[in-house]
């Protein structure tokens, strides 16, 4: 594989935040220009297709939503979890299973 892990390939595709800020003024972070604007443009979409078509993925972005996000970026959450599905995808040869999706992570001292 090209890439070691999944965050290189978000870092790669450009889904990462970036703040501008100088002095005091503290400016809005937006999302990188680095990256392709072809696949990132894909992912957004993609996402947009998955939570209005799959309650797994309208699960994570409602939830998202009741933390506070706005519904961009609430969508791009949705999209970096898409590319992370999709590398552990192909890193382990193995077909999506939507069970696996909302699977809480394990905390630390449990």
């Amino acid at each position: 594989m090209r890439f070691t892990d999944a965050p290189a390939l978000v870092a790669y595709v450009g889904f990462y935040p970036v703040i501008t800020e100088s002095g005091q003024r503290v400016g809005t972070p937006r999302l990188s220009a680095v990256g392709s604007r072809i696949a990132r443009r894909a992912l957004y979409l993609a996402a947009v297709n998955a939570v209005r078509r799959s309650a797994e993925w309208r699960t994570i972005y409602l939830r998202k939503r009741a933390q506070g996000k706005s519904a961009k970026q609430a969508l791009i959450v949705v999209a970096v979890k898409l590319l992370h599905t999709l590398y552990a995808m192909l890193k382990h040869r193995r077909p999506y299973n939507p069970s696996r999706l909302l699977v809480a992570t394990a905390t630390i001292g449990t």
